[in-house]
């Protein structure tokens, strides 16, 4: 025996050092993090662990100085409030100097006492998905910065447009100085025009008339702005016959771009940097290319005002009308359409599940299959029709009346094309279509009734099952009113203290039938005296923001509800569903919290539910979420299982308790293997984690049975009990109870 612990412990050992992450125990010895144990693939940051173990290293030594002292304050938090399971995130310093993003999973070991005896932890590599982030927050702000110029370029002057386009861009890089330079008619000078310079750095133009001559004071960037249209300057590297240039403005680097005036070079911009040992990186370059192309653009805006209005009225990303051409385009063709008594037609196309593929491989494939998309469309429509982008995943066309007989035809070749995969960057992805059809004109029907008569069929089709067309008729509108004065009695009742709404709950029962908790369902009668559907008042509360009132008062409910059960049955749980737009609210601890101990219940009797979609939507903020609420006490659940996008990597490292099979694969395995193997899996799997099992949707005899055969902890269903009121509840749980004793 003793031998056989002896192999497995070797055998944990070896798969620990040769997996991505380092392992080691640290205490917590007068606070210098002195190192018990740490495996040898410490050797990614580029050390030996023997430097460690030694003492001549510890974890303190090595954690980059601008991020030790808030780490120890995290650590500190933790500790005052008791946590000893936690994640951090913080850079290392290499041994070369350069520094890795980590993510450190910690748990701390206490005695009987409570001291702490040490701290184990899991160290793994986030570099890449840092480095990733910081890559799509800086597009963010470069898109900006082309944002703001777009709009200077379209509302201001053009002494104004240039002041900010210099000053957007050099606050953007936090360079030192941004200078346009216009070319003498000979082009053998050239003077500066505009200026931006940052805090601390002189102004050339304050000097008085500054004035350049290629040939004498820039003779190598000259010759590079002449056959290439920039010259890149990293720190280092001045080009020898204009040093003298460069040391007399101060600047040792620089980015140097021409700007053009129709096909005529007018002249340069020069981002100067005179502190930052700068070397320009490929992705900064491309950015001030677009800079210089819109500097250039303003600088033929009195000559050729076509060339901005592309700009204003044109998609940057696919090349496409956008949105705004779109309105102008349709207000003329309902005149005309009018004028000749005849019809056309507007189709309203949305690309299914877009954003899965955009958030999920990122927005380089998002992109990139909107463009291929696009020009697929525009290859079917050819001269025929006006394809337009509306916005994010949403293409117009506007079919004229002299091609109305087109329309369907158009409609099922991108239909067709459409229930195949698209090739993009190397890879296929299956994107469907919904495409909503409006006739125009309609009575008096104008520019914004048709553009809503064509999404709200294009909905339709998304209901009826997606890659479809829906044509609009008059009972789609019909079921906007009935959604409008949904909203309005909806918004009505929760004024007037919730008024109709009750608090229905759902027992849960073990594998042996006993009653172990219940789920709590908020269902709405309205004042006609009849229910109203969940599936017609709960979506519009989430779209509302409603649902957020609406959710604290199922949870207030349901916890004087499990109070009131717990005096006699301590054991008893309520669990409680949490929509994302609670979880998204920034007070929604704080409010939990207080709504919970006003009733008195123990907190360690409720169970909040988040369903997997919503976990996996934002997965680390909701991991955060559940880890302050576990703080709290409380129990989480994560509703419909097997239905999202989770990986079995991540239920492991989500702070759960229980976890909900969704009905779809209890109610299948009669017929479905799949099903039944899912099941058994994910419960297997669950316990082996610690996690508890719910199986939700159980209706029959033989589902049950199954149940019963994989041991899952609870079951929940029509089977033993459909969803009943308070006062129900309690009579059947009491009477359960009585009959046990």
């Amino acid at each position: 025996m003793a031998g056989n612990l002896q192999d497995d412990a070797r055998i944990a050992l070896d798969i620990v050092e040769h997996s991505p992450s380092v392992a080691m125990r640290v205490s917590g010895d007068n606070g210098a993090w002195v190192i018990q144990f740490i495996t040898s693939n410490v050797s990614m940051f580029g050390y030996r662990r023997e430097d460690f173990l030694s003492g001549k290293l510890t974890w303190a030594d090595v954690v980059y100085p601008e991020d030790l002292g808030p780490l120890c304050d995290t650590l500190d938090s933790f500790a005052a409030r008791g946590i000893d399971d936690y994640n951090t995130s913080y850079r290392v310093v290499t041994s070369t100097g350069s520094y890795m993003w980590v993510q450190d999973h910690s748990t701390v070991a206490r005695d009987a006492a409570g001291n702490v005896l040490y701290t184990d932890c899991v160290i793994s590599d986030q570099t890449s998905m840092v480095q990733s982030q910081e890559k799509a927050e800086d597009n963010l702000r470069q898109q900006q910065v082309l944002n703001d110029i777009l709009q200077a370029l379209h509302a201001s002057d053009m002494d104004e447009a240039f002041r900010i386009i210099l000053d957007r861009t050099g606050v953007y890089l936090d360079i030192s100085r941004v200078i346009l330079f216009e070319d003498n008619p000979d082009h053998t000078q050239c003077s500066a025009i505009y200026e931006w310079c940052n805090q601390g750095i002189p102004s050339m133009l304050e000097q008085g008339e500054f004035t350049l001559d290629y040939k004498t004071d820039i003779p190598d960037i000259e010759a590079d702005l002449k056959n290439l249209g920039l010259r890149v300057v990293d720190y280092g590297d001045v080009p020898e016959r204009s040093n003298q240039e460069f040391t007399r403005e101060g600047v040792i680097a620089a980015a140097i771009f021409s700007v053009y005036q129709g096909s005529e070079r007018y002249g340069f911009i020069c981002f100067d940097e005179c502190v930052q040992h700068r070397r320009w990186e490929e992705d900064t370059l491309a950015f001030l290319r677009n800079v210089s192309k819109l500097v250039s653009t303003a600088l033929v805006r009195k000559k050729d005002e076509e060339a901005v209005i592309r700009m204003a009225y044109h998609d940057q990303l696919t090349g496409l009308a956008n949105g705004y051409r779109f309105d102008h385009y349709l207000g003329q063709a309902i005149e005309d359409a009018r004028a000749d008594g005849r019809y056309g037609y507007v189709l309203f196309i949305d690309m299914d599940d877009f954003k899965i593929i955009n958030e999920g491989y990122g927005h380089d494939y998002g992109d990139a299959l909107l463009v291929r998309v696009a020009q697929y469309l525009e290859e079917q429509f050819g001269e025929s029709c006006r394809l337009f982008r509306f916005g994010g995943d949403e293409f117009t066309v506007l079919v004229s009346h002299h091609q109305a007989g087109q329309a369907m035809n158009i409609v099922d070749a991108i239909l067709a094309r459409a229930q195949h995969p698209w090739f993009v960057m190397d890879r296929e992805f299956y994107c469907t279509i919904s495409i909503g059809v409006v006739r125009y004109p309609e009575a008096d029907d104008g520019v914004t009734e048709v553009i809503k008569n064509a999404d709200i069929a294009m909905y339709g089709a998304k209901n009826q099952g997606k890659n479809s067309f829906v044509v609009y008729n008059r009972r789609e509108d019909n079921d906007s009113l009935h959604r409008a004065e949904t909203e309005r009695r909806l918004r009505d009742a929760i004024e007037n203290g919730y008024a109709g709404f009750q608090v229905y709950y759902q027992p849960l029962v073990n594998i042996d039938g006993e009653i172990t908790g219940a789920e709590a369902l908020i269902r709405w009668q309205g004042e006609d005296g009849r229910m109203i559907s969940p599936g017609d008042f709960i979506p519009l509360a989430e779209y509302l923001g409603l649902i957020v009132p609406l959710g604290e008062f199922v949870l207030q409910q349901a916890a004087l509800t499990c109070q009131r059960i717990n005096t006699k049955l301590p054991n008893f749980s309520i669990s409680v569903n949490v929509s994302i737009r609670q979880f998204q609210q920034r007070d929604f601890l704080t409010r939990a919290e207080q709504i919970l101990r006003q009733t008195g219940v123990d907190f360690s009797r409720i169970v909040l539910e988040a369903t997997e979609g919503m976990v996996m939507e934002d997965i680390g903020y909701m991991k955060l979420m559940m880890e302050e609420l576990h703080a709290l006490g409380l129990r989480i659940a994560m509703d419909d299982f097997g239905t999202g996008y989770s990986s079995l990597s991540n239920m492991r490292e989500l702070p759960l308790d229980i976890v909900k099979i969704d009905r779809a694969f209890i109610q299948d395995i009669a017929t479905d293997a799949y099903s039944k193997t899912f099941v058994r899996l994910i419960t297997d799997l669950c316990h082996s984690m610690g996690r508890a099992v719910c199986v939700e949707g159980v209706e029959t005899a033989e589902q049950y049975r199954y149940c019963t055969e994989c041991q899952t902890d609870t079951i929940q269903g029509y089977y033993f009990y459909k969803p009943m009121p308070k006062d129900d509840m309690m009579a059947v749980l009491f009477e359960s109870e009585e009959k046990n004793v």
